[in-house]
């Protein structure tokens, strides 16, 4: 969460090739080599931590 605090990103769903930056390139690198992208970003969203923007992309709320 603190990686991406504030930022607007994309969601990186792919299973292969996550784009550069993204919240899926992110947990392939750092947590797990299955791709999550998909369900982590819905339950982000459905926490509070994050909001849908439009298309594949998503802003995590600030970090206090």
């Amino acid at each position: 969460m603190k990686f991406f605090s504030g930022i607007t990103t994309n969601i990186g769903t792919s299973r292969t090739d996550p784009p550069d930056k993204s919240v899926g390139e992110w947990l392939i690198n750092n947590v797990s080599k299955v791709a999550t992208a998909s369900y982590v970003g819905a339950i982000l969203i459905y926490e509070g931590y994050a909001e849908k923007i439009g298309g594949p992309d998503i802003k995590f709320n600030l970090i206090k």
